[in-house]
């Protein structure tokens, strides 16, 4: 997303230097701890954090999916001056988080 390469390389010898970097994996032993967002992501968490209202609910109120209308306006919105194929790359990660959510919530 048009990350400057000398910024990336700063930001992974922090991460060298930090020691063993936190990867999730005990996630569900540590909630609300510390987790790592890797810079090319963070477009696509900041539109995510925004659509949290934008759901679209079962009659029953189970979370069915987001809203795409809301998502493209809030993906335009937020990455103001971003590419067409940069927004669709966020769009993309998008779908993956929802998917990911959906799955959660229904176990």
């Amino acid at each position: 997303m048009g990350l400057d390469p000398s910024l990336a390389q700063a930001w992974l010898a922090d991460q060298d230097q930090a020691g063993d970097p936190d990867d999730g994996a005990d996630c569900d032993e540590q909630p609300g701890g510390t987790l790592a967002v890797w810079p090319e992501n963070w477009p696509a968490l900041r539109v995510w954090q925004l659509l949290q209202t934008q759901w679209h609910l079962t009659p029953s109120g189970h979370m069915q999916g987001l809203r795409y209308d809301a998502a493209d306006v809030v993906i335009v919105r937020t990455l103001r001056g971003a590419s067409i194929t940069e927004q669709d790359q966020v769009f993309a990660h998008l779908v993956e988080m929802e998917h990911a959510a959906v799955e959660a919530l229904d176990e």
